[in-house]
């Protein structure tokens, strides 16, 4: 081999360990990254689960059956009042 391609090679192989050198930087930035990703998920799958849980409980809390119910036992009450105070 002559000079120029002996010089041609040497440089090629430090481009090469340079790129493979910041591939696996980048690599490990991608990893936690990643992570950070599937933490922020989780958070959002267990605030989604919670605020389904609170609309549940209101549109059980808001039902008029329930009003109902409410109504009923409100009405009971002032009713054993009434008896209790003659």
């Amino acid at each position: 081999m002559n000079d120029a391609a002996s010089v041609l090679v040497i440089m090629l192989a430090i481009v090469l360990i340079i790129f493979l050198i910041i591939a696996m930087v980048l690599i490990v930035y991608l990893i936690k990254i990643t992570k950070k990703i599937n933490a922020i998920s989780d958070d959002a799958k267990q605030i989604s689960s919670n605020l389904n849980s609170v609309t549940n409980t209101a549109a059980m809390a808001l039902s008029p059956v329930f009003i109902k119910k409410m109504v009923k036992t409100w009405l009971d009450k002032a009713k054993t009042n009434k008896k209790k105070e003659k």
